[in-house]
C-alpha cells in the first residue's frame, strides 16, 4: 500500500506526517538501550537471553522468508471453506492465532531443515567472540535441542 495507497485514501496510517525529530530521538534512546542490553548483566540482558526469545530470533529469517507463502495458503483455504461474509471478533482472534502458529511452525521447520545445516560451518563455530552474551546468542543449538519444546 505505502505512500501510493495513502495518497488514494486507502489507508488511515500516513507515516509522512511523523515529526522530523522522532528519528534522532529514537537513535539517542535506542543506542544506550542496546548497549545496556549487550554489555551489562541486568534486567534487559536476562530478558534478551531468554531461550524462547532467542529461538524466535534464530528462526526470524526463516519466518521472514516463509510467512507470506503460509498466509497466502491460509487465505486460499479460508476462501474455499467460508463465504466472504462478516464474521465475529472471536473468529478473527482464532484465525490470527492459527496463522501465528502455522507461520512459526513452518519457519521452525525451514530453519531446522535448511538454514541451520547450511549456515553453521566449522569455521563459524570456531570464531572467537569477545562478549559472553554474543557468544551465547550465536551458539548453535545441539542436535535435537529445541528451546520451544523444552519442558
Amino acid at each position: 500500500v505505502g505512500m501510493a495507497g495513502a495518497k488514494r485514501g486507502e489507508t488511515s496510517l500516513i507515516l509522512s506526517h511523523v515529526p522530523y525529530y522522532y528519528a534522532p530521538s529514537l537513535f539517542v534512546t535506542l543506542l544506550p538501550f542496546c548497549l545496556y542490553a549487550m554489555f551489562f548483566s541486568g534486567f534487559l540482558n536476562r530478558i534478551f537471553s531468554w531461550d524462547y526469545l532467542r529461538w524466535i530470533g534464530n528462526i526470524s529469517y526463516s519466518y521472514y522468508l516463509i510467512h507470506g507463502l503460509v498466509l497466502h495458503g491460509v487465505r486460499l483455504v479460508m476462501n474455499r471453506l467460508f463465504l466472504p461474509t462478516p464474521r465475529s471478533a472471536f473468529f478473527d482472534v482464532v484465525l490470527f492465532a492459527m496463522c501465528m502458529l502455522l507461520t512459526i511452525l513452518s519457519a521452525a521447520v525451514l530453519y531446522l531443515l535448511v538454514e541451520k545445516p547450511l549456515s553453521w560451518s566449522n569455521a563459524a563455530r570456531n570464531v572467537r567472540l569477545t562478549t559472553p552474551l554474543i557468544r551465547e546468542a550465536l551458539r548453535p543449538l545441539k542436535s535435537g535441542e529445541c528451546p520451544v519444546l523444552k519442558a
